[in-house]
């Protein structure tokens, strides 16, 4: 009898252990992602807007060690890069400085190649319009990056922001940008954010 009793034990500690084995698997999917989100991954990240810094790091499991304040108002980094179609971004929280509560989530990446960049931007907007649709940006804007202009910028160097932006999810706006430095160097910019009453 007393053995049945402990080969239960064992085996309620082995499923216990495999459960928090396959959660911490989950967290990590959850923060560090593997692309752009699904309409799954999106809808788990919703949830945790308007919720405070503490209640955000706990829901998500991060530590102390997992996290630092960004030099950017509001923003907080993880330490663990984000894989975005098979690029390494930095991966950010997004607070708003007015009450501390969750409004976004950002993956930013710099690269140093004019050519590297385009190609980076082609996968991520058919990528984005395949899981959200045609974008939504305002369809008078010159500064988009489906312009003809947007290439010809990006080989010149031309200094400015291009972008397109996409309803996504129920609460969110998804928006990919790229800040355009010089020939050669440029910043893609991913933003999942709150949708902001008109």
């Amino acid at each position: 009898m007393k053995g049945k009793k402990l080969t239960g034990k064992i085996a309620a500690c082995c499923l216990m252990g495999l459960i928090l084995l396959a959660s911490s698997g989950c967290r990590e999917a959850h923060v560090s992602g593997g692309g752009l989100l699904t309409e799954e991954e999106l809808a788990s990240r919703e949830e945790l807007y308007g919720s405070g810094r503490d209640d955000v790091f706990q829901a998500l499991g991060l530590t102390e060690d997992e996290i630092t304040e960004s030099s950017s108002p509001g923003a907080w980094d993880l330490r663990e890069p984000a894989d975005m179609e098979g690029t390494a971004f930095t991966s950010s929280l997004l607070f708003d400085v007015s009450n501390e509560t969750l409004y976004g989530f950002r993956y930013m990446y710099q690269s140093g190649s004019s050519e590297g960049t385009a190609e980076l931007m082609d996968t991520l907007l058919s990528k984005a319009t395949e899981l959200y649709g045609s974008p939504d940006t305002y369809p008078g804007l010159s500064n988009r990056l489906s312009s003809e202009d947007f290439q010809t910028a990006l080989s010149s160097g031309t200094m400015g922001e291009w972008y397109e932006e996409w309803e996504a999810g129920s609460e969110s706006m998804f928006t990919l940008s790229v800040h355009i430095i010089d020939a050669q160097t440029s910043t893609l910019i991913l933003d999942y954010s709150l949708k902001r009453p008109l």
